[in-house]
């Protein structure tokens, strides 16, 4: 047995174990998000700021597993690709080309056929629609970096924006919250401006608040940006996978 032939081996070995531990990371990140999911839930009611925090926290973590899993899994990919090429194998048994992708967070394995694609959520206003951020055209976006960021908000602003929607709003309004909904918790809170729920609400949901990401739908299935330049660079920066947007 050559030694390329007992490289190969090996490395199809270490993919294995990878992939063994993309199985465990997809795992621990879904539950991250369901601790995410029931700390908003519950927190809701009591409009304790404590709940926020847990929440968010919680959510941020689950991106991060999110994000590890993926990268580990794309690592083994690279592997099975090179054991392919030089030895004639198919990366550990499964066919060619069908090795798993993960969709949505990286919370559950997929087919290739099964990529992130636009859908909407329960509560969204009509024409919002949660759009994956890869498939918005950045190339001619002029916005790169905190020195364009001139509008009242910095990039650490829309990022907390950003962890608000996910962790308290889009939950909410799937449990039937609303817009007054969440300037009521304000309120109760006393909390305005920037980091409140209301001002989260209206900067991504509210399409007349000037403010709203919306997009073009091209011939090739991509899309541009006609507003909201700033969240979708703040959104590809941070590693979000899905952008509510108005479509046109």
């Amino acid at each position: 047995m050559s030694e390329l032939q007992d490289l190969l081996i090996a490395l199809d070995s270490v993919n294995r174990e990878i992939e063994q531990q993309v199985a465990k990371l997809v795992r621990q990140a879904q539950q991250l998000n369901q601790a995410a999911t029931q700390a908003s839930a519950v927190t809701y009611a009591s409009s304790r700021a404590e709940g926020d925090r847990t929440a968010i926290a919680l959510k941020f973590a689950q991106r991060a597993v999110s994000q590890a899993a993926q990268h580990l899994h794309q690592a083994a990919l690279a592997g099975k690709s090179f054991v392919a090429r030089h030895g004639g194998t198919k990366g550990g048994g499964g066919e060619a080309g069908a090795s798993p992708v993960f969709a949505v967070g990286g919370a559950n394995p997929a087919t290739a056929d099964a990529l992130p694609a636009a859908h909407t959520l329960p509560g969204l206003p009509a024409g919002c629609q949660m759009i994956p951020v890869s498939m918005i055209d950045q190339s001619e976006n002029p916005i790169n970096g905190p020195e364009d960021f001139g509008k009242g908000y910095s990039i650490e602003d829309l990022n907390y924006a950003f962890d608000l929607l996910e962790g308290q709003i889009l939950p909410n309004l799937a449990n039937g919250a609303d817009a007054s909904s969440f300037s009521e918790r304000d309120r109760a809170r006393g909390i305005y401006g920037t980091r409140s729920l209301a001002d989260t609400y209206s900067g991504f949901l509210d399409r007349w608040s000037g403010n709203v990401i919306k997009l073009e739908l091209r011939p090739d299935g991509t899309y541009g940006i006609t507003n909201g330049r700033h969240r979708v660079y703040v959104a590809a920066q941070g590693g979000r996978q899905f952008v509510p947007a108005f479509i046109s």
